[in-house]
């Protein structure tokens, strides 16, 4: 029988199975699950490099205040009250109401916020030693001891300067005018006066005495000016009031002792701060009264529409307090003795608040309670405003406060 060349067909159908096989492919989804795993291993690995290169500059501050920011974060985001306004607290932080809601400022940032606690207006500048003060229109933010100095709306900087010298102190009216003290080239001191658009208005320049504070009338007319004199062996206060529209002093009052503040309440009253006593003067410069704390210590005072609510104690601070109100004139209203340790106070308006380590209690112009409430929510610092209501700042938040 003849050979035959045909393969039996089992064998050829089993040749075609074996040819048909393929290798193993790798889903889309395998490998793309692969790809991201070494990239997260390879960026473990560098970040632990990079901790273990620099963990010997990581201390503790540093994570102290990486804690802190997170946690204002967090709280931040779950924000839900209306009159809650939360920030980066810092202990040396700034606050003042401005408008209806909070202007804060850091060591290197300004921010404004609304009643609801959105931020309408920020800044970042240099405030190694931040200063904030506000008025109805305006506000001023400047670094005591540096150069920078603002001049703000809620909206934009009116002025934005760096000084040539030192800022020595700075005030703020309520029409916004802004009166600026620095160290002078050739001058003890030098005052600038600015009004509410930013523009230089006025200028005095001190030769022989050094300027402690100033303050501008409420009709931005007047300017008063706490100077300074030292010798071997002596010290000599005094306060010069200016016109705006003039060179030369209108008034010039003598003082015994150092005027460490001064204040306007309107343009025909002056009322300096020394270190024992508050005295109360006319545009002229006659003396219409004295709060005079013999055997006394004054802790603290508070300017309001009434008068000067002035806290001192006999010698040692905390529990043991008298708080006494004298309106302009020098005479005193009333009076109360306090019991707990005050931790601080405010005043705006016809009101005056007090914090202490049990309550909140917030009197009239002329110390009659108005209303006292428990402080369980350990209040830090409050602000009081011309309609009663006030900010509570706590740790990195404030909320408003309605008695």
């Amino acid at each position: 029988m003849p050979k035959t060349t045909q393969e039996p067909v089992i064998k050829r159908s089993f040749y075609k199975k074996e040819r048909k096989k393929k290798r193993p492919v790798l889903k889309f989804g395998r490998v793309l699950g692969i790809t991201l795993f070494c990239v997260f291993l390879t960026a473990v690995l560098v970040g632990l490099a990079a901790f273990w290169a620099v963990k010997d500059d990581l201390s503790q501050s540093f994570l102290s205040d990486l804690s802190r920011r997170v946690t204002w974060q967090l709280r931040r985001r779950a924000q839900t009250s209306p009159d809650m306004i939360v920030f980066d607290g810092k202990a040396d932080n700034a606050y003042a109401p401005f408008r209806d809601g909070l202007a804060v400022l850091t060591v290197n940032r300004l921010v404004c916020y609304d009643a609801t606690g959105k931020e309408v207006f920020s800044a970042e500048r240099d405030f190694k030693n931040p200063c904030l003060q506000t008025s109805s229109r305006t506000l001023m933010a400047y670094n005591r001891g540096g150069g920078t100095f603002v001049l703000a709306d809620d909206r934009a900087p009116i002025l934005d300067i760096e000084t040539e010298r030192p800022i020595i102190t700075a005030k703020l009216n309520r029409q916004g005018y802004a009166a600026l003290v620095t160290q002078g080239e050739g001058y003890k001191s030098v005052v600038w006066v600015y009004n509410s658009k930013g523009k230089l208005i006025y200028k005095y320049s001190s030769p022989d005495y050094y300027v402690i504070d100033v303050a501008l009338s409420p009709d931005s007319s007047l300017l008063a000016v706490s100077c300074a004199g030292y010798g071997d062996n002596w010290v000599s206060g005094q306060i010069k009031l200016f016109s705006l529209a003039e060179e030369t002093p209108k008034a010039v009052i003598g003082a015994d002792g150092l005027v460490y503040e001064v204040y306007m309440p309107g343009s025909d009253k002056i009322s300096g701060i020394f270190e024992n006593s508050i005295s109360f003067w006319d545009a002229n410069g006659v003396l219409l009264g004295q709060a005079l704390f013999s055997g006394r210590e004054l802790l603290d005072y508070s300017f309001t529409d009434s008068g000067i609510a002035a806290r001192s104690t006999r010698g040692v601070y905390g529990p043991g307090s008298t708080l006494s109100m004298y309106d302009y004139g020098g005479s005193l209203l009333g009076a109360v003795s306090l019991n707990e340790e005050v931790i601080c106070q405010s005043g705006g308006g016809g009101y005056v608040t007090l914090v202490t380590s049990g309550s909140i209690i917030v009197y009239d112009g002329r110390l009659r309670l108005q209303s006292e409430e428990p402080n369980s929510t350990h209040v830090r610092q409050i602000l009081q405003r011309d309609n009663g209501t006030m900010f509570l700042i706590y740790g990195d938040y404030a909320q408003l406060y309605s008695p």
